[in-house]
């Protein structure tokens, strides 16, 4: 599957170095959320962990602003639109809730945001801040939640729940913050988050956000 990518990208490459456009491109790779081929006893993607939620992303410049630089930015897909509006010099409309990373790019941001919310289904919620992450999870009732050091502990296997109650109890603050700031249809202070708890089927999950 790599060296088929690989050999697509490759292909474009081609035809835009052949063309004489190369020095007027900019290339955006980027994929879908990949499976997690075992990782925390998970097959499928259906998770908040790293391994799911995290995506390759790479942005080449004709002037070289990205060349060389790996960053550990928090960002979302949907920061992609401003970023290239932003290096295009092109006005970002108001309604882009997106952030650019230009800044970050050019070296005079580390970060573009302090928080990362993350959210799956009507079961699984999630916020990243600094270095830690927190994890809560509805499954008909039953609440877990999962504090992790993502320095110390990348693959997400020792959870500091009860051991950092203070940290766990101002993430899961924040998180509730997060949701309401980002328009969540869950709410947490209800025993079944949403309705009767059931998990979200198709149709549901894509009529949640209907605007006329």
């Amino acid at each position: 599957m790599v060296s088929e990518v690989d050999l697509q990208i490759g292909r474009v490459v081609d035809a835009l170095e052949e063309s004489g456009n190369m020095d007027n491109t900019i290339i955006v790779f980027a994929s879908d959320n990949g499976l997690a081929m075992g990782q925390n006893g998970l097959i499928g993607k259906q998770s908040l962990y790293e391994h799911s939620v995290g995506v390759p992303m790479a942005i080449i410049t004709p002037d070289g602003l990205s060349s060389g630089k790996r960053s550990d930015a928090l960002c979302y897909l949907y920061d992609l639109y401003p970023t290239l509006c932003d290096l295009m010099g092109l006005d970002v409309p108001v309604s882009v809730t997106g952030k650019s990373l230009k800044p970050v790019m050019e070296g005079k941001q580390e970060q573009i945001r302090e928080q990362f919310f993350l959210a799956y289904s009507n079961q699984q919620r999630a916020v990243v801040s600094g270095d830690y992450k927190y994890i809560i999870y509805n499954v008909e009732g039953k609440i877990t939640e999962q504090l992790f050091n993502l320095q110390k502990d990348p693959g997400e296997l020792v959870n500091l729940a009860v051991e950092l109650t203070e940290k766990k109890n101002e993430l899961h603050d924040l998180l509730m913050n997060q949701m309401v700031e980002n328009h969540d249809f869950c709410d947490l202070t209800q025993p079944l988050w949403w309705k009767d708890g059931h998990k979200l089927t198709w149709d549901e999950l894509i009529n949640l956000y209907v605007f006329e």
